[in-house]
C-alpha cells in the first residue's frame, strides 16, 4: 500500500513541479516579478528551471524506479525528490514570503508532500518486490 502511494506521490510531484517550472518561465502562472527583491533577476527563469529539473527530475527518476520495483534505487531518488522539494520551498518562503491564501496554502502542503515521501521511502525497506531490485 506504502509502495502504491509513494508511486502517486512522486508522480504527483514530478508532474506538478515540471508543470509549474513551466508555467513560471512561460509566465502564465508566477508572482510579480518585485517579489523576487532582484534575487535571481527580474524573471522566473532560474526558480522556473530549478523547480523543473532540481525538484520535477529526482521525482519523476523517483517514480519510475518505483514502478521498476528497484527498491534501493527508489529510496535514494524519492529522498532526493523529498528534500528537494522541502529546500525549494524555504528558498521561496525566504524570498518572497508565505502570503496568506492560496500560495501559503500551497506551501505547505508541498512541505507535507516532501516529508511525506521522505518518510515512505523508508518503508519500502520493509516490502518484498515485485521485480528486480537492490
Amino acid at each position: 500500500m506504502s509502495k502504491k502511494f509513494l508511486i502517486a506521490l512522486t508522480l504527483f510531484l514530478a508532474i506538478t513541479a515540471i508543470l509549474g517550472g513551466l508555467g513560471l518561465i512561460s509566465g502564465f502562472l508566477q508572482p510579480p516579478p518585485k517579489m523576487l527583491g532582484g534575487m535571481f533577476g527580474s524573471d522566473y527563469l532560474v526558480p522556473g528551471l530549478a523547480l523543473m529539473i532540481l525538484v520535477g527530475g529526482p521525482a519523476a527518476t523517483a517514480a519510475y524506479f518505483l514502478v521498476m520495483s528497484q527498491l534501493g534505487r527508489a529510496r535514494i531518488w524519492s529522498r532526493i525528490a523529498a528534500a528537494a522539494i522541502i529546500i525549494f520551498e524555504i528558498v521561496e518562503i525566504a524570498v518572497i514570503g508565505s502570503p496568506p491564501g492560496p500560495s501559503q496554502i500551497m506551501q505547505i502542503l508541498y512541505v507535507v508532500i516532501g516529508a511525506t515521501i521522505f518518510f515512505l521511502s523508508f518503508k519500502l525497506n520493509d516490502q518484498k518486490s515485485d521485480g528486480p531490485s537492490e
